[in-house]
């Protein structure tokens, strides 16, 4: 993924697609203005009209695929979030080296997060958190590198980037969700 391996500092991320919308009402900020950084350059128009739809009307620009190779050619510093296996974040977890920070919805998953017997973990459901209240960040872990996990890979890379932008300093990506470990690394695995 594009925005994992390096983004301008403070950048969201929004995967184009039917969620776009849905993830856009949990994490931009309603009061501030924005750009959008497209991957594709024929995302743009499709992309802006999304978010005006999740009544987001402060699109002030568009900024083609090439602005990130521009920025980082100048001199610019660019943001990564590195990610791990659902595997490494199990081994992380149990050995208490990480935490595991579960944001899938409440129709997701399950209210205590993993499985009986599975790793430790904080479960904070994406659509009863609000990032932007200044007491935010109190409802998370910390002392350790968060690893973020959602249901199937695609949320989680969008909380990751938004606590990176607020400032918490070791954040991982689980890749693939809680469906990658059920569906190929393990057999009723704890997750």
């Amino acid at each position: 993924m594009a925005y994992m391996g390096g983004h301008l500092p403070g950048a969201l991320h929004l995967p184009m697609g039917p969620e776009v919308e849905r993830l856009a009402g949990r994490v931009l900020p309603s009061d501030q203005d924005f750009f959008l950084l497209l991957q594709h350059a024929d995302d743009g128009q499709p992309a802006w009209e999304a978010l005006e739809r999740a009544g987001f009307t402060r699109v002030r620009g568009l900024l083609a695929p090439s602005a990130l190779g521009t920025w980082a050619r100048d001199g610019g510093k660019l943001e990564i979030i590195p990610q791990i296996s659902s595997e490494e974040a199990v081994d992380g977890a149990t050995a208490g080296i990480l935490e595991v920070l579960d944001v899938r919805e409440e129709s997701e998953g399950s209210p205590e997060g993993a499985s009986k017997g599975g790793p430790p973990m904080t479960r904070l459901p994406l659509n009863l958190w609000n990032p932007w209240d200044p007491t935010a960040l109190a409802a998370l872990p910390s002392g350790r590198p968060l690893a973020v996990i959602s249901a199937h890979g695609r949320t989680s890379p969008v909380v990751a980037g938004l606590l990176q932008r607020l400032g918490v300093k070791e954040v991982l990506d689980v890749a693939g969700g809680f469906q990658a470990w059920e569906g190929g690394e393990g057999t009723g695995g704890p997750f």
